[in-house]
């Protein structure tokens, strides 16, 4: 009988912890989306800068960053809001694609 209750006790355990956990997923998820808008973009290898439909071209920063290939994607990240984080340019980005 105390083995079986041990094994029920685990398994609510690990049920909680699993919804608890995807819960916070689905929080973080919407915070970021609501934190910052992206937009996306294709960046030119020569210039080595991020080509932005209606804005203009943003450069891509350091060496981890540059364009890898004519067309790569590229995105702007802009904080929303009084954040204290600086518009980002990422080039050559691989992120999700709804994102």
């Amino acid at each position: 009988m105390a083995v079986f209750n041990l094994h029920l006790f685990v398994l609510a355990a690990l049920l909680v912890l699993g919804t608890v956990s995807a819960r916070r997923l689905v929080y973080v998820e919407v915070r970021q989306s609501q934190d910052e808008t992206r937009t996306r973009g294709t960046c030119t290898q020569m210039s080595n800068k991020c080509h932005l439909a209606s804005r203009d071209d943003q450069v891509c920063p350091a060496d981890y960053n540059r364009c890898p290939f004519d067309g790569a994607p590229c995105v702007l990240i802009e904080p929303r809001g009084d954040s204290s984080r600086k518009p980002e340019v990422r080039c050559g980005y691989l992120g999700a694609q709804g994102a």
